[in-house]
């Protein structure tokens, strides 16, 4: 009765054990704390260990008596081992702990080494089952899950989104980019309705850009050095219509053809200004000025009595396409004039300069009488 009372005391008590030498282990999962379940690796230091069955179903369970008989054959056979009472009821709980035993054991291994040679132990996972009280919880031991989780595979990234005009900035582009993009237009690489000659060889290319200008803005600007880029050596010529001209086809000019060829003048990427530029490039223009190429962002520009007023240098494979600066162009100017002045917000610039008359806020000023 009391050797009984001893094994129920010992089972619910928390122990940790040092043992001098571990059974040779190459499971990646090995945990010290099985020890304590295994009677091949107890040293009889403890009251009784849980047997855990090698052979025999893993549902088995053995008798306090059984379980100390396999104990004292095996220590016949094998040489003492010393164990240490580390920690009593005191101790910390293993990270094993299941909530079913109360063991408490930490192994301290020495200079063994695991072995590759042992063979290797799969982590098992145990359920407690209740049992009477002159017995030990029996432990089922359940087999690892084998089943092959299959690697992660990373998502492919997802396409970048469509460039917008409004993301686009030449200010940007390098002259590399800006020459392979004109060599990709030349070597057909990216379609096109129109083909390109092949640039000439052994002296610089006579590239020709033609506009209104008014309003010169950096998207004229950055349009020029697009032309002047194109290749490593370009002599750049710029056309400058004439207001009759503009006049015609367009509409009135903020500022007079002087200006216009002014302000084309003083831009870096220019070589000459051509100041009486045709509407439509024809061939004669071409031999006159002796044109390599004719650059302008290739959507078809519209003209009276043409549907692309550069279609036919793009016959002749004359053509290369630079591309706009969106957000800027003389028209978005002159709108964002003219809805500033109706909000008044001109008012007091123009009385600073002498004209109130001009004031929008409670004028009389006549629009016909002074535009004529």
């Amino acid at each position: 009765m009391e050797e009984t009372s001893t094994h129920r005391k010992t089972l619910h008590s928390k122990r940790s054990f040092a043992m001098n030498k571990h059974p040779q282990l190459d499971s990646p999962a090995y945990d010290a704390s099985e020890e304590d379940n295994d009677p091949l690796t107890d040293d009889a230091a403890s009251a009784m260990s849980v047997p855990v069955s090698r052979t025999h179903p893993a549902s088995s369970t053995l008798s306090v008596s059984q379980a100390r008989t396999m104990v004292q054959h095996r220590n016949r056979h094998q040489t003492p081992r010393i164990a240490a009472v580390i920690s009593s009821d005191e101790g910390v709980d293993s990270p094993t702990y299941d909530g079913d035993i109360e063991s408490s054991s930490t192994a301290v291994a020495t200079r063994d080494t695991v072995s590759s040679a042992s063979t290797p132990l799969a982590s098992p996972t145990f359920t407690a089952t209740s049992t009477p009280d002159h017995r030990l919880p029996a432990l089922v031991l359940q087999p690892a899950d084998t089943t092959a989780i299959p690697p992660s595979v990373p998502e492919e990234p997802l396409p970048p989104p469509p460039v917008v005009d409004s993301d686009f900035n030449p200010a940007t582009l390098t002259p590399e980019e800006i020459r392979a993009f004109v060599n990709a237009a030349i070597e057909g690489t990216s379609p096109r309705q129109y083909t390109i000659n092949p640039t000439p060889l052994g002296r610089p290319v006579r590239i020709y850009a033609d506009g209104v200008y008014d309003l010169f803005h950096f998207g004229h600007a950055l349009q020029l050095r697009q032309a002047k880029l194109s290749f490593l050596n370009v002599y750049l010529l710029v056309g400058v219509c004439s207001d009759e001209l503009v006049h015609s086809h367009k509409a009135r000019t903020a500022m007079t053809h002087a200006e216009r060829c002014e302000s084309v003048r003083n831009c870096r990427w220019v070589d000459e200004v051509i100041a009486e530029a045709p509407w439509v490039i024809d061939q004669a223009f071409i031999d006159k000025w002796q044109i390599d190429y004719v650059a302008h962002d290739e959507d078809p520009y519209a003209g009276e009595g043409h549907e692309d007023v550069y279609a036919y240098a793009k016959s002749q494979g004359k053509f290369v396409p630079t591309r706009r600066t969106p957000g800027i162009s003389t028209s978005e100017l002159l709108e964002r004039i003219v809805t500033y002045y109706r909000k008044g917000e001109f008012d007091s610039k123009l009385e600073k300069i002498g004209h109130a008359e001009l004031k929008a806020g409670g004028s009389d000023f006549d629009d016909r009488r002074h535009l004529r």
